[in-house]
């Protein structure tokens, strides 16, 4: 696999090339297809800077691990006094020795950038983030599967404004991987039809979660949501960017 930015594995699909994209969605499929078999992390400790004792970012990043094999240490980061130090280069260079990998969810930006420029082995930072590029790689994973085509044969229908975060999103890993994106914006007069994507927020109990992503059935405004295969498809891309980083 081409290599990645190491010091951020992945924080950004800025850090991506169409290549790498090619290289981990076929990864993600070879483990998905292999159903868990390989182990390449076997004996290995990576960390997770979580506080929280239940966190989707902390928990994917962790199953993935575990599926390659892997040790992981939960270590909340007020045990470490992050917010207290004023560098973090010696935390840094100890959290290097002592583990193979380390997710930062819940440190801030800052923090995680310092942890990277000193540990000396793959820093990962929010993987279960939407914007995060294992999300939208498991997002666009879920598509092609479920459509059965490339994902140059692939429409997403932008549902959402397009100046959003995830709509920008979406057009740059549109460009990379020649996926086919058209505004379905009510404003612009656009209708869905049968085989779009297209995310739209949920609501449960007067709450708006994330948008999530659903497939058109039909011509008529059924809709199949792909919510536990995209969840599926996003350990298998984070164990993907593992298996490629940790040696």
């Amino acid at each position: 696999m081409p290599s990645l930015l190491i010091r951020h594995c992945c924080w950004s699909l800025d850090d991506l090339s169409s290549g790498d994209v090619r290289s981990l969605l076929a990864a993600a499929r070879a483990l998905k297809h292999a159903g868990g078999v390989s182990r390449p992390l076997q004996g290995r400790h990576v960390a997770v800077l979580c506080e929280a004792l239940h966190s989707a970012s902390a928990d994917v990043f962790s199953a993935a691990a575990a599926r390659l094999g892997a040790v992981v240490v939960r270590i909340p980061p007020s045990v470490l006094r992050l917010a207290e130090r004023q560098g973090l280069r010696e935390l840094a260079n100890t959290l290097g020795r002592l583990y193979g990998a380390i997710e930062c969810d819940g440190p801030s930006d800052a923090t995680a950038e310092q942890l990277a420029g000193w540990a000396g082995v793959p820093v990962f930072n929010a993987v279960a983030a939407r914007l995060h590029p294992t999300r939208l790689l498991a997002d666009l994973l879920t598509m092609c599967e479920h459509a059965q085509q490339p994902a140059a044969d692939v429409t997403l229908c932008m549902a959402f404004h397009a100046g959003s975060p995830l709509a920008a999103a979406w057009c740059q890993l549109g460009a990379l991987t020649g996926v086919g994106m058209r505004s379905c914006e009510p404003a612009a007069g656009a209708s869905l039809r049968s085989g779009d994507f297209v995310f739209e927020a949920q609501r449960s109990g007067g709450v708006v979660a994330p948008p999530a992503l659903l497939a058109m059935e039909d011509g008529h405004g059924q809709r199949r949501s792909l919510l536990d295969q995209q969840a599926e498809n996003h350990r298998y891309v984070v164990q993907a960017l593992l298996s490629s980083h940790v040696n």
